[in-house]
């Protein structure tokens, strides 16, 4: 559509591209001479499969072999994404552009997903039989809530939660961890990173300052900080022991802001006291073996003396600086980081509670401990020399073993935050008379709008590289211990099937290992209470090969193998003194031996009556 201005008055006169309509006239106005012409186009539909063609000329000159093409091998987004930023041709990676446009289509397609689950999943009480479950998906009955849809969409909060609740797991079972490690990169001085980028994008790099460099290409610079991250990880797990003899282990990556990414972790080290447990003087001595405050000598350790003094001295700053309110009611400044430290010549441990209430009220004598520090140490933060021999940037060590686990559980809530976002400022606007699939869309469309996202985060969503993990050997498995558990659904497809044979059929659900494979297991493994078949048992389709297996068949090509090593288990725990019949049917579900879930009352009234004539014998299986 073409709009024609001709009031120069008109607050739209200066906005128009100018067209010629005459050859010049000198004694016409400039309005009578030109025609403005505004052009005004529909938006693109962001479904259109060939959007990446229209939107990207400049990398798709031919207009194919975009991203929703037809193939004869079907690539699945993610193999077609990693395969365009891993490619020797630079065009896709450097353009930043194309970066968000691919991050923005990949969150649409989780969203999409995270509603399609909700679908899937849905409370066996309800009935469904395989005809009304269609009408109600084809009508679009079935909606989701925030929290399932939202939880695929990296660094929400809802996404945070699993991790959160696997970190408490953890804890749980292995007791408060030890070390919490923060290293950040000082990715200017990498002169390997600035080789590598320059290299694979010569000749033109060669002339870009290493600030330009790392931001001229984050794919590349996100991958080889992955593999640095993957590499320090290596080294406290090592031979060496750097930390102690490293036992279990847990990562995150975070981003402030659009800046790099930094890795924290927490680390459980094999014989570390524990306060409450052990003395002081053990804690203390175990502490002082690995970290120092101590500036070290230029002409003995001139590496480690430039990295002390140009990534652990602290300089205060606004980001620092927090007001502070006085018993005087004089209002004074404080470090957030609690800089200067205390000068002494002893070490100094406190307990956890007051470190704790110290860090929240800006207190100066607000850490676990006080290394002996001088006075030209004050400023230089706790590190670890073999550590940060081998790091270029800064890093941040504390002992956190402490028998009430609260510094661990306190740590656990910084290192599964949710990134900062703008949108509970615009929220409130959006028109809640809409339907409610709209209303969800908008509010996850909104969230991904107004949180701050720089080009690293990005290339490291498309890469795949994950934002937590753990050591190999823990394995964390969910169960669902709920009277009435959510059931996944079988596929459209199956349902289908299942409607032409019989329309009132109510087989629409996968096999679950709580109600499928747990009550109809082998003979053998009758006295086996559920805690145990879900630590130690993986159902798999193909029969073990190894004769060292302990296997048995349970179905057409279906087997139950035993694991070498045992998931650790999570599962909702409920509050004794406002839910007993659940929390007591939760322990007799787990521990107590059955075949039908009928057996756990044990012909008794209520599940707490049960339990309690139970819990002798159920202390022996545990």
């Amino acid at each position: 559509m073409i709009t024609q201005i001709l009031n120069p008055n008109s607050s739209q006169y200066e906005h128009c591209t100018i067209y010629p309509l005459h050859d010049k006239r000198i004694n016409e106005t400039s309005t009578n001479i030109y025609q403005m012409l505004k052009i005004n186009d529909k938006p693109l539909d962001n479904r259109v499969t060939t959007l990446d063609l229209q939107c990207f000329p400049d990398i798709y000159p031919y207009g194919i072999n975009g991203q929703h093409e037809k193939r004869d091998v079907k690539l699945t987004d993610y193999e077609y994404i990693k395969a365009r930023l891993k490619s020797a041709d630079p065009r896709f990676r450097l353009n930043q552009q194309y970066l968000f446009f691919l991050l923005h289509n990949s969150n649409i397609r989780q969203l999409g997903q995270g509603i399609y689950h909700t679908l899937n999943v849905i409370n066996p009480r309800e009935q469904y039989t395989a005809e009304r479950y269609l009408q109600n998906l084809k009508s679009g009955q079935l909606e989701a809530n925030l929290s399932t849809i939202f939880a695929r969409l990296r660094n929400s909060a809802q996404f945070w939660s699993k991790p959160r609740n696997n970190l408490h797991c953890m804890t749980r079972h292995y007791g408060p961890a030890t070390w919490f490690v923060t290293v950040s990169p000082a990715e200017w001085l990498w002169q390997d990173l600035i080789d590598y980028v320059r290299e694979i994008n010569s000749p033109n790099f060669d002339n870009l300052s290493p600030n330009e460099v790392i931001n001229a290409d984050p794919v590349s610079v996100s991958r080889f900080i992955n593999n640095k991250f993957t590499a320090i990880l290596d080294f406290i797990s090592s031979s060496g022991q750097p930390l102690g003899k490293v036992l279990h282990y847990y990562w995150r990556l975070e981003y402030q802001g659009r800046g790099i990414q930094h890795l924290h972790m927490l680390i459980w080290i094999e014989g570390a006291p524990v306060m409450g447990i052990n003395n002081n003087d053990e804690v203390a001595e175990f502490i002082m073996k690995y970290v120092t405050c101590k500036l070290p000598n230029k002409n003995i350790s001139p590496t480690l003396h430039r990295r002390v003094t140009s990534h652990q001295q602290h300089y205060h700053n606004d980001y620092c600086l927090r007001k502070k309110k006085l018993k005087s009611n004089k209002v004074v400044k404080a470090c957030k980081f609690g800089f200067p430290r205390p000068i002494t010549d002893n070490f100094v441990l406190r307990d956890a509670a007051t470190s704790i209430a110290g860090r929240r009220k800006l207190k100066s004598k607000s850490r676990l401990y006080d290394l002996p520090r001088t006075d030209k140490e004050a400023n230089i933060n706790d590190y670890n020399p073999a550590l940060l021999s081998v790091w270029e940037g800064n890093m941040d060590i504390q002992f956190l073993g402490e028998k009430s686990t609260l510094l661990t559980q306190y740590v656990t809530k910084y290192v599964t935050k949710e990134e900062a976002t703008k949108a509970s400022e615009t929220i409130s606007e959006i028109n809640y008379t809409k339907p409610l699939a709209q209303l969800l869309w908008k509010i996850a469309l909104r969230s991904l709008n107004h949180r701050e996202i720089g080009a690293h985060e990005a290339a490291d969503t498309l890469l795949g590289h994950s934002l937590y993990g753990t050591d190999s050997e823990t394995v964390i498995k969910w169960l669902d211990v709920k009277m009435i558990r959510n059931r996944k659904l079988k596929t459209k497809d199956e349902i289908e099937k299942i409607k032409e044979l019989n329309p009132e059929s109510t087989d629409i659900f996968c096999p679950s290992l709580i109600d499928d494979y747990y009550p109809n297991r082998p003979e053998e493994l009758g006295p086996v209470c559920l805690y145990e078949f879900a630590r130690w048992y993986d159902v798999v389709k193909s029969e073990p090969q190894n004769n060292m297996n302990e296997y048995y068949k349970i179905g057409p090509s279906l087997f139950l193998k035993r694991r070498s090593r045992s998931y650790l288990l999570n599962h909702y725990r409920y509050n004794v003194a406002n839910q007993p019949e659940n929390y007591f049917f939760y322990l007799l579900l787990l521990f107590q031996p059955w075949r039908d879930t009928d057996e756990l009352k044990n012909g008794y009234q209520s599940y707490t009556e049960s339990f309690m004539n139970q819990q002798s014998m159920l202390e022996q299986i545990k």
